[in-house]
């Protein structure tokens, strides 16, 4: 009997940390690509300027969450605003022991 309330216990200790996760708040990077600069380019950017990134245009863009990659996306415009279509992501438990660890 003993092992079945351990069982329980661990369960709702589980239940209750899950809830605590989906309140919580992370930072969203969604990347179109990047590129390498000097910083003499850097400093003489301006109005205007305009940045060759290396990412192909038929590359997926990037979304980031708390610095992990957890998704890949293609971009969409929705109500005269750009946007991102999820095209692929990794698996739920990933995505949650990924965000855990970094809490």
């Amino acid at each position: 009997m003993k092992k079945n309330k351990k069982t329980k216990t661990a369960q709702v200790s589980q239940s209750i940390q899950l809830e605590k996760l989906l309140d919580m708040r992370f930072n969203a990077r969604l990347i179109l690509g990047s590129c390498t600069m000097e910083i003499g380019d850097i400093l003489g950017l301006g109005q205007g300027a305009i940045l060759e990134l290396d990412t192909p245009t038929h590359e997926p863009l990037e979304l980031w969450v708390n610095d992990r990659m957890i998704a890949k996306a293609e971009t969409v415009v929705v109500n005269e605003r750009f946007g991102a279509r999820i095209t692929e992501i990794s698996p739920t438990a990933e995505r949650l022991k990924d965000m855990a660890s970094n809490q």
